[in-house]
Parts: structure tokens; sequence; C-alpha cells
């Protein structure tokens, strides 16, 4: 057996791995000391009071004192505490009580004991006191165990039966609501904007606001258009309109001019381009702006100087105190993107998908001039189908049941040459197999190795409502062509109109490869939001009409349903639409 080796003596390697280790765990321990400066910290200990101190018998009892009238006053804190939440939670549940007992009252029942009661008082002979309270108005009524009913249980009896009142009208209300709950949510686009109040909000804007700034697309600037929008807006004598034909960018030069000669026809018309949202816009200013294709990869807002110098002709016409613009239209369209391009700062929250501002937001731009972001006008009526909701972007994709119709609807409106460009596919005339094509070459098959259509549905449409699909409309031919435009003389100055010019000419004539032609589509004809108040009153004067009967019920959930379909027509009928 070999004898064990007792020399101390190790091998280099060894000598200095373990110094390497000792520095590395020196490094920890200080590196844990700067994050926890109290772990390596030891408390010290208490000395307590020296015998050789004076009075250290004085000195011991009042420490006792003090650590006693310190836990009491613990103690008493935590009793209060704990009385507090009490009481907090006996309200809370006697709040509950009322409203889960409205629906569970006991019915009254007849109690002789109580009539023999009631029987022998009223016959015996009452004292002046007695005489007293029974003239008194006040009188506590009676029960029928025969006890008298006290003022808090009598308050608590009409708070109940208050209560019960509202719950039977919600649940009427409920009711009406429920016999056209089919029909509406089985629309997807009904589905992010099922409360009223983004409709008041935007009615407040246009009640607040001196000047109204009604943002369009101008890749479909009718489409996008909202009549009884405008028709409101109108009805106003003292509101100016004036529309803003944002993502200019996105359209061929002399497909903008020709919007904006139609436009300003009816009301004064600005192209705009709103900045890249940033962090910070401010560095988007700074960027330098190069001539064709290259300007438009810029963060940089065109048209500021166009719109603001005309709200500053528009703000001298009012009072001192100054002019509020109100930002409306369409979801998606860009509205809090121009307030964040006007300010150059990014004050008003974006995103691509609808519906991302849900309330007024007043900004500050200068001393006389004050901008209010509002939500966007959706929830178009029946007459607007789902895939024209969806082409106009002012639903969410998420919530869209059938992405295969729109994506056709596209393949129907375009060029198909313009589509097999963009794509780099071959040309086909079967909107199915272009989107086949599509689907296999961005490899998207299914289970069973067949290309997925609905995927390339989604592209498209992804591609659509984002912009790098780059598309556009023809405005139509006036019947009239002499119509005067309503433009304030003088409106823009020279270098205004200078700058204006300027910003034309950085916009490319646009490209086969990269601009689909598109058919316009129609207006915004009619909305539920601005309809909703009568909407209501319609169902609630429905829902007084409800019987208990089941077969009743089923009788005239067919009657109100053609009463609410005729009430909206004529309320269709009745709105000025403003093409």
């Amino acid at each position: 057996m070999r004898k064990k080796n007792t020399s101390d003596r190790k091998t280099l390697k060894s000598k200095y791995t373990n110094i390497k280790k000792k520095k590395q765990r020196r490094i920890k321990i200080r590196r844990d000391q700067k994050k926890n400066p109290n772990k390596y910290h030891k408390k010290k200990a208490d000395p307590g009071v020296p015998n050789a101190a004076p009075f250290k018998v004085d000195i011991i009892n009042e420490k006792q004192q003090f650590l006693e009238q310190q836990s009491q006053d613990l103690a008493r804190n935590k009793a209060i505490i704990h009385e507090a939440r009490a009481k907090w939670r006996e309200e809370k549940l006697a709040v509950k009580r009322k409203l889960t007992d409205v629906l569970k009252l006991p019915k009254p029942t007849h109690n002789k004991d109580a009539d023999k009661l009631s029987e022998t008082m009223n016959n015996e002979p009452q004292s002046p006191e007695t005489e007293h309270l029974s003239d008194n108005e006040n009188m506590q009524p009676i029960l029928d165990d025969g006890t008298l009913m006290i003022r808090e249980e009598q308050k608590t009896a009409s708070a109940i039966a208050e209560a019960a009142k509202l719950k039977a009208q919600e649940f009427n209300h409920r009711v009406a609501m429920a016999k056209n709950e089919q029909e509406r949510i089985e629309d997807a686009r009904m589905l992010p904007w099922s409360s009223r109040t983004r409709y008041n909000e935007v009615k407040k804007v246009i009640e607040e606001a001196d000047i109204l700034l009604e943002v369009l697309d101008a890749r479909d600037p009718l489409g996008t258009r909202c009549s009884p929008l405008e028709a409101l807006i109108r009805s106003y004598p003292n509101k100016k309109l004036v529309f803003v034909l944002n993502k200019a960018d996105l359209v061929p030069k002399n497909n903008l001019e020709a919007w904006l000669s139609y436009l300003r026809a009816e009301a004064p018309t600005v192209p705009f381009r709103a900045a890249i949202q940033q962090k910070s816009l401010q560095s988007a200013y700074k960027r330098m702006v190069h001539l064709g294709q290259e300007t438009l990869r810029t963060g940089k807002s065109m048209g500021c100087d166009v719109l603001l110098q005309l709200l500053k002709n528009y703000a001298r016409s009012f009072s001192d105190a100054g002019a509020v613009v109100g930002v409306v239209g369409l979801p998606n369209v860009g509205k809090s993107s121009i307030i964040n391009s006007l300010k150059k700062l990014k004050t008003c929250q974006v995103s691509a998908t609808a519906g991302s501002t849900r309330s007024m937001r007043l900004v500050k731009l200068d001393a006389k001039m004050h901008l209010i972001d509002s939500p966007g006008v959706a929830i178009p009526s029946r007459e607007m189908s789902a895939v024209e909701a969806t082409l106009k972007n002012v639903v969410n994709l998420n919530h869209v049941k059938d992405l295969l119709s729109p994506a056709l609807e596209i393949f129907k409106r375009s060029d198909p040459m313009a589509l097999s460009l963009f794509y780099g596919v071959r040309k086909v005339d079967d909107g199915e197999m272009f989107l086949s094509l599509i689907s296999k070459k961005a490899g998207k098959f299914n289970k069973d190795g067949v290309s997925s259509i609905e995927a390339a549905a989604q592209k498209l449409l992804h591609d659509w409502n984002h912009g790098a699909l780059r598309h556009y409309t023809e405005p139509p031919k006036r019947a009239d062509p002499e119509v005067q435009s309503r433009i304030v003389p003088n409106a823009l100055a020279a270098d205004v109109a200078d700058k204006e010019a300027a910003f034309m000419e950085l916009l490319s004539e646009g490209k086969p490869s990269v601009s689909v032609k598109l058919d316009s589509s129609a207006p915004v004809q009619i909305l539920w939001g601005l309809n909703e108040d009568q909407t209501l009153e319609t169902n609630d004067s429905m829902a007084e009409d409800t019987d208990d009967d089941d077969a009743d019920e089923e009788a005239e959930a067919g009657d109100t349903s053609d009463d609410f379909q005729d009430a909206t027509e004529s309320q269709s009928d009745q709105e000025p639409m403003d093409t």
C-alpha cells in the first residue's frame, strides 16, 4: 500500500486556482455588501445600565414603564383599526343585503293574533298621550305581528322598494335590448364599440369646439367621410369645418391634387402627413428631407405650416380667449397623430388598432389655441356590410370572423396586374387562386399540406390597413362644374402657399408596382352612435309593453323587431345627408 503523502507542497496550478477563487469570493461579498448594506452589520447588544450609574433602579423602572405604555398603545391602535374594519364590512354587507333581498321579500301573511291585538287597542279608551300620538302624522305603521315599525326600518323598506323599482326598470330595459341582441352580436363590428360613452364624447367635442377638423384618409377621402357628422357640425351656424387629407404620402401627387380641388368646393381642405410616432417627436423634425422616395422614409411631418396658418386665420375672428379646435373623424384615420405632429410631442396615445382613443383629451397648442382629440365615430348602421366596415378600417381585424370576403373584395376592386407585381406572383383572374399563390410564396400551409388562403387573406388585409399595399381612388365628377369654393378669401398667405407647393413637389407620382387604383366607396350615411338616443327611447317604449306570458313575449318579439327597423329607417329618412 502506498504511503500517504504528508507534505504541504502543492502544484502551482492549485496555488493560483485557490488565489483566483479567493479573489472572486471577495468580489462577490463586496458586491453583495453594496446591494444589502444591513446584511453584514451585526446588531449591537444592549449593554444595560452599569452598576456604577446613579439612580440605576429608577432608570430600569422608567424603561419598563415606557415598554408597557408602548405595548398598550399598539394594542389600542389595533383594536381601533379592527373596529373600523368591522364597521366598514357591516355597512358593505348591509348595502349588499338590501340589493339581494329585493326579489326575496316575504309575502304578507294574515296574523289573527295581530288582528286581535289591534282590535283591543282600538277598543281601549285612549289617554291624552295616545290621542296625541294617534293624531300625529308621523305615527309609525303596525306590522302583522303587532309591533311598531321604527323609523330606520321604515327607511330601509322604502329604500328596498326604490331599489326594486330600479331593478325592474333595468330588467325591462335588458329585455328590450335582448330582442335585438342576436342581430347586434352576430355582427363583429359591434363588439369593440358597445358603449355609448364614445359618441357622447364626440358630441361634447362638437359642442365645445369652434373649428372642427374632419380627418380624411387620402387613399379614400370619400369613403372616410361621415355625412351625419358633417350635418351635425353644419347645424351650428358659427362653427367652421375643415377637411384634412392625412396620409397624403401614400397616394400619387396628381391624385392628391384632384382630391384637393374636389373637396375645396365644399370646405377648406389641406394636405397633411403626420410624423412617425416616437417617444419624442423632436428628433423626427431634425432629420434631413430629401427629394423623391427618400422623403417618405423620414419621420418628419408635412403640412403643419399650412394647417396652422389656416387655423390662425380662423382664430382671429373669435374672441381674445382663443379658439378651440376639435379633431373628429372615423377610427384609424390619424386624428391623434395630427395632434402630436402639431404639438411636436407625443401627447395623445396612438395605435394602429381602431378605437385606441376612448375619451376626449384637451391639448394646449399655444396661448390662444387648444386642440381636442375625440374618439373615432364608428358602429355604422346595418346598411354598411361587414366587408365595407373592414375595408374602411373602422374595426379590429381580430374581431372579424370572415376575413376571406374582404380580401376577395380587395381583389375585385383592384387591378390584378398591379397586385401581382406587388406580391411577386403570376397574374390570375380568380381571387382564391391569387390568395393561394400568396400563401404558397409565404409558406403558409394547413395541416393537410394545402395552402392556407385564410392566412393569405389576413396578410392582404394587414397590408391594406397598415399602408404597405398602397391604393388610391379617383374623385367622382360633379354634375355642376361651376360650384364655387367655400374657402375664405386670403385664408392662405403667399408664403404658406409656397410651402404647400414645396410639400406637393416632395410627393412621388406613384408606380404601378406600388400603387393600386380602386373604385371610390360611398361615405358613411348612418351611424348607430349619433342616433343612439332615439334608439334607446324606442327600446324603452317597447319594454313597457312586455307581458309575463311566454307566448305573448314571443309574439311581441317579432313586432318589436319590425318596429325597431321601421324606426331606424324613419330616422335615416329624416337625417339630412351631405355627400
